[in-house]
């Protein structure tokens, strides 16, 4: 129905406004994605699910099951409350449940890499583990710069 308004309204359609919108844009926007060498990322992934378990992801849930949550609640399918809520129900046991959430993560960061390399104009910097966000700030600032 709003489409439909809109089209009416303006003569466009949403997406070309959108468009058009964004086009105006364009040459004001810089995009900046930082990224991590693959075998880094992965490495990150597994230590923060790890850690992610040791600070109570499964009391969290837990928690939340005695609030009346359940599998069929939206919420209740974010990345570790499912798997931790496969487990609790029997269906894995706990290394299950964190390579789950492993692999799902990882496949997460996959689907965002392949989203911003669809982009456009899009200045890549790699992060190394020894990074600190000053340098990366700086980095950053220097670049814009030499677009400006």
């Amino acid at each position: 129905m709003r489409a439909i308004e809109i089209l009416r309204i303006t003569g466009e359609s949403p997406s070309a406004l959108t468009k058009a919108y964004l086009n105006r844009w364009n040459d004001k926007v810089a995009y900046f994605l930082l990224y991590r060498e693959r075998g880094d990322l992965i490495e990150r992934i597994e230590r923060r699910t790890r850690e992610m378990f040791k600070k109570g992801l499964i009391n969290e849930v837990k928690s939340l099951i005695g609030m009346g949550c359940s599998k069929e609640h939206t919420s209740m399918q974010e990345m570790g409350y499912k798997e931790v809520l496969s487990m609790l129900n029997g269906t894995d046991d706990l290394a299950g449940a964190l390579e789950k959430v492993v692999l799902r993560t990882r496949r997460y960061a996959k689907r965002q890499l392949t989203w911003w390399k669809k982009k456009l104009e899009v200045e890549r910097i790699l992060q190394q583990t020894h990074d600190v966000p000053l340098q990366i700030s700086k980095e950053i600032v220097d670049k814009w710069s030499m677009k400006a």
